[in-house]
């Protein structure tokens, strides 16, 4: 019975350091997942033993922040990434070329990124500040493309956690329309409060009405 108990005690230690449980990828053309994967989580559920255990997914990047605790002390005020398998693809074919900025049509060979914690950077983006409630973190998410020129965000998300919480990332085709268009592929030098300036990535260009079938929404899920 002791045994038993300490054995349950241990899987609520590990339930409730895993922070980032799952990424789920609807896309069609430069996913994060395999192309035959929709979502790559964990699970308590294991015959032999009791400890949280991330599926395959095709993206290693994704696999080793799995059960990562964000709000863990040395992880906190962190941000982490997540690539699309473009990066995969360039290592086997280094003549893919990325889209140049001025092409009128999306050749969906940019590179994709996702940035995601409770960092500081994204603590300052304006879109992403909430107030939360006390012992809860401001996490936040923002997926970027990269078309060889420069680095736009296309969407981004944020969430209130404490760090009992677990939360996932999902991935869509589908237009954020919180985020707003830019004018500018040029990032742009921006100055707080105390006169400490930061860059500031440009919004989607006229190639994300073009990328329906790529990445273009994030969003943060809690658990439940």
């Amino acid at each position: 019975m002791k045994k038993t108990v300490i054995s349950l005690m241990m899987m609520h230690c590990l339930i409730i350091q895993s922070q980032f449980v799952g990424l789920y990828d609807s896309t069609s053309h430069n996913r994060f997942l395999g192309n035959a994967i929709s979502m790559c989580s964990v699970t308590g559920n294991s015959s032999s033993k009791n400890y949280l255990k991330p599926y395959e997914c095709g993206n290693n990047s994704i696999i080793e922040l799995l059960n990562l605790n964000i709000l863990a002390p040395g992880f906190v005020g962190k941000q982490f990434y997540i690539f699309n398998n473009f990066i995969d693809a360039m290592s086997k074919d280094p003549s893919l070329a990325l889209a140049p900025a001025t092409s009128t049509k999306f050749s969906g060979s940019g590179v994709f990124m996702i940035l995601f914690g409770a960092s500081v950077y994204l603590e300052d983006v304006p879109e992403l500040k909430k107030t939360c409630s006390t012992g809860q973190f401001l996490v936040g998410a923002q997926l970027k493309y990269n078309d060889g020129n420069s680095l736009a965000c296309w969407s981004q998300d944020s969430i209130c956690l404490a760090p009992t919480d677990t939360f996932a990332i999902e991935v869509s085709g589908d237009a954020d329309t919180t985020v707003h268009a830019s004018s500018s592929s040029d990032e742009t030098l921006v100055k707080d409060a105390q006169g400490i300036a930061s860059i500031q990535d440009p919004g989607p260009l006229e190639n994300y009405q073009q990328a329906g079938g790529s990445p273009r929404k994030i969003r943060l899920v809690k658990g439940k």
